[in-house]
């Protein structure tokens, strides 16, 4: 009769152990593939877009800029549902270029895979002298176990950076919508302005018609001063005093 251990090994060899390895064998490439995707690609693309969305705010705060100074606002002559838009597009750039820089490191960082490669190695020398006949597919599964858990870490890490790079571009989005509400209300201003000015010269401008009179136009030249009405100063230009004269007549004595 078998004894109990050799029943048990022949209950031990009806498993497909060779099919559990080989299934083991896809769940590790792909957690690797997924662990490697988490670190390198999303990363690098996280990266990418919040350098964008840095130029995209640092642009826009310079456009703001530009046309302020372009249009040559006087803000005492603003009224406030003018100058509102402006600021709140302004104040939402700056927060989004900050948002935008607190995203761009990552925060808690990646998780590397165990402690070291030489974890598994010693793991599985240790099984090798035990003789563990699982030595592969516990080596496999431990790798599993650790490749899974970095990726999820890995994962939640890129999840906070997504939610601050899409909070980011909501605020880009707001500021732009501002920043036009701002734009189109100090152009309506100046239209007005231009307008009302227009209006002012054409009623101070005379026109014919029935009805009408038309003014006659001022001669270009300077009027004179008019007549003399006060008595002006004596002017003498000869002594008063009657000058003698004597006649001297001359005879021939012959």
């Amino acid at each position: 009769m078998l004894g109990v251990n050799d029943a048990m090994n022949v209950a031990n060899n009806n498993y497909p152990y060779s099919e559990y390895e080989r299934a083991l064998d896809k769940v590790l490439e792909q957690a690797v593939k997924d662990y490697w995707t988490q670190y390198i690609d999303i990363n690098r693309h996280q990266a990418d877009v919040a350098r964008t969305y840095l130029w995209v705010s640092a642009a826009m705060l310079g456009s703001y800029s530009t046309i302020a100074h372009f249009i040559g606002l006087d803000f005492t002559n603003l009224f406030y549902w003018f100058i509102i838009p402006g600021i709140f597009a302004v104040l939402f750039a700056i927060i989004a270029f900050g948002v935008c820089l607190f995203a761009l490191p990552s925060r808690k960082g990646y998780m590397r895979i165990g402690e070291s490669w030489g974890t598994y190695s010693q793991m599985a020398y240790d099984g090798l002298c035990r003789k563990e006949q699982s030595l592969y597919r516990n080596t496999v599964t431990a790798l599993i176990d650790d490749f899974d858990a970095a990726a999820v870490h890995n994962l939640n890490t890129n999840l906070r950076r997504a939610k601050l790079l899409r909070l980011t571009s909501w605020l880009l989005l707001i500021s732009f919508c501002f920043g036009l509400i701002g734009i189109a209300t100090i152009g309506y201003q100046k239209i007005a302005n231009y307008e009302g000015i227009e209006m002012t010269d054409d009623n101070s401008t005379p026109t014919t018609g029935q009805g009408q009179t038309t003014a006659t136009p001022e001669p270009d030249a300077r009027p004179p001063k008019g007549p003399i009405t006060t008595t002006p100063h004596k002017i003498i230009t000869h002594d008063a005093k009657p000058v003698n004269t004597r006649i001297i007549i001359t005879e021939d004595k012959d």
